[in-house]
């Protein structure tokens, strides 16, 4: 029980942490518009690719995943 308590804690912090990085790049770089995403138009349509903005994901989210194994002693 105390270690379902410890994640979701460290859970709740990480996405109010996540949730501030977002506002703050929306205030000085809006997300979907970094280095390797792609915006393709053809007239009035627009198509959005973003690439960057993925991998950046996914690369904090596998921190994450890391960081939570090797407190729960699972380094395997």
């Amino acid at each position: 029980m105390d270690t379902l308590a410890k994640w979701f804690l460290k859970t709740g912090f990480f996405l109010m942490l996540f949730g501030i990085i977002l506002v703050l790049l929306k205030r000085h770089h809006p997300a979907g518009k970094l280095p390797g995403d792609l915006v393709l138009r053809s007239g009035r349509e627009r198509l959005v690719l973003p690439f960057g903005t993925i991998g950046l994901g996914a690369l904090v989210l596998t921190v994450y995943v890391n960081l939570l194994q090797r407190d729960r002693g699972n380094d395997s």
